[in-house]
């Protein structure tokens, strides 16, 4: 079960964040929240995280980066896009 203010789906909790930050201060409020951004492993996934989105921001980060290498991006859980 997830915590008030959450949404669940697939067995993940989910938290749309209404603060405006960077990629980095972004992935370090999940972090302290005891989770991660949203490494989107599904197209039912895909199509959750971009309902829930459209519901509730205007701006918003995942868990894609392109930090090792320019242009190949990967998932924060380590998988690749």
């Amino acid at each position: 079960k997830c915590e008030n203010g959450w949404s669940q789906h697939g067995g993940h909790c989910y938290l749309v964040g209404l603060q405006l930050s960077t990629w980095d201060e972004a992935r370090w409020d999940c972090k302290t929240r005891g989770g991660t951004l949203t490494s989107i492993a599904s197209d039912l996934e895909e199509s959750f995280v971009s309902e829930t989105i459209l519901q509730s921001a205007h701006a918003f980060w995942i868990g894609g980066h392109d930090r090792r290498t320019e242009a190949n991006y990967m998932w924060v859980d380590g998988s690749k896009f």
